[in-house]
């Protein structure tokens, strides 16, 4: 890794049995305007099902916090050289199948980006729009999220709608509400008990009940959830476990650096859907 007139270099490979990958990049501090980072990412996989299973993509990603408006921006872009790019989480949640890709999954490109901001003292709005391409005819799939927070001392809650557009089947919408019970009067801080629900206008409701904290100066947080959901009389149970570390400072001129780590078990049932459960 080095540095150049407020760049980073940054690079890095990981090998594991049947497993090869690595990332090459650079960053670049735009001073109040916030930090981009540019980086290639490839992936190999040896599999007794499929053969050789490669996968390489360019990724732009955009960070900015304005201060003064109280607002922040994220963009994250991919597009893929080989569609089939997996990273480790996704190797080893796959390898007691041995299949790690199918034709649906032959993605073009990507983006997300994330509005956020206070309108108050305890209250905030964000704005999520997600978008994937696929190539051949599988056309684009477009996310789009506002959901407003309320934080007090003893109860908080979020409230969330979501739309999901597809290119060949009928769209949705979805409307949830999550309630936040914070843990300090019984010793833990910076945790929370979650409770939450989110039902469309079709057939398929969810019930989540889960912990999420923040940790190491707000740099690594967590969520841990065990989730039910109805879709088209079928029940589903899940446990996502997600994770995030955030590494502000690798050195004197380094951007902020975010990992995120999931990890899907205990799943009893699972069925294809629209529009996939997370």
């Amino acid at each position: 890794m080095a540095s150049l007139h407020k760049a980073l270099y940054f690079g890095g490979a990981l090998i594991s049995q049947n497993y090869y990958s690595h990332s090459l990049g650079i960053g670049q501090r735009l001073n109040q305007f916030g930090d981009v980072t540019f980086n290639h990412q490839y992936s190999s996989i040896t599999s007794a099902e499929q053969g050789q299973v490669n996968g390489e993509k360019l990724r732009l990603h955009y960070v900015a916090n304005f201060n003064k408006a109280n607002a922040s921006i994220r963009l994250n872009g991919e597009y893929y050289l080989q569609p089939h790019f997996n990273d480790f989480n996704n190797y080893a949640y796959n390898a007691k199948t041995d299949y790690y890709c199918c034709d649906y999954y032959k993605k073009e490109y990507g983006f997300d980006f994330s509005l956020s901001a206070l309108i108050g003292t305890s209250q905030s709005l964000s704005l999520n729009i997600n978008q994937e391409k696929y190539k051949e005819d599988q056309g684009k799939r477009t996310f789009y999220s506002l959901k407003f927070m309320q934080n007090t001392v003893n109860l908080s809650y979020d409230l969330d709608l979501s739309y999901y557009q597809y290119p060949t089947q009928k769209n949705e919408m979805l409307f949830g509400i999550t309630f936040r019970i914070p843990l300090k009067r019984m010793g833990v801080d910076n945790t929370s008990l979650n409770l939450g629900y989110s039902y469309n206008p079709y057939d398929h409701y969810q019930t989540e009940l889960g912990v999420s904290g923040r940790h190491l100066d707000n740099n690594l947080n967590y969520r841990v959830t065990s989730a039910r959901a109805n879709r088209a009389r079928q029940v589903i149970r899940r446990v996502p476990i997600t994770a995030m570390l955030r590494v502000n400072r690798l050195s004197d001129t380094s951007l902020e650096q975010t990992m995120r780590f999931t990890r899907r078990t205990a799943q009893v049932h699972w069925l294809p859907t629209r529009r996939g459960l997370p």
